[in-house]
């Protein structure tokens, strides 16, 4: 397991698991429902640009902590894309 995933009655709380929460530099995201637009199963967003990575951890297809796409902020943490799981936020930085 690469995350724990929460859901409470007003937040999706996703916590990196072991040395991922160390490589991610991320204790936690909390995110308001309001803020999630969807979730979707996607191993193809292997392709998708991942820009340049701070602070964080890419090596091969380990990927843990933020990346700046497209003038977009990312958080990632997924070793490989088979079982990648995308979520869409809106109103969030």
């Amino acid at each position: 397991m690469r995350n724990a995933v929460t859901l409470t009655e007003t937040d999706l709380i996703i916590e990196p698991v072991g040395l991922d929460k160390l490589w991610s530099f991320t204790g936690q995201l909390q995110v308001p429902w309001s803020h999630v637009r969807g979730a979707t199963h996607d191993p193809g967003m292997e392709a998708e640009p991942k820009g340049w990575r701070g602070p964080g951890l890419r090596f091969g297809g380990k990927l843990s902590g933020t990346f700046h796409a497209d003038g977009e902020r990312q958080f990632w943490n997924v070793s490989g894309y088979a079982d990648a799981v995308v979520i869409e936020l809106t109103d969030e930085h």
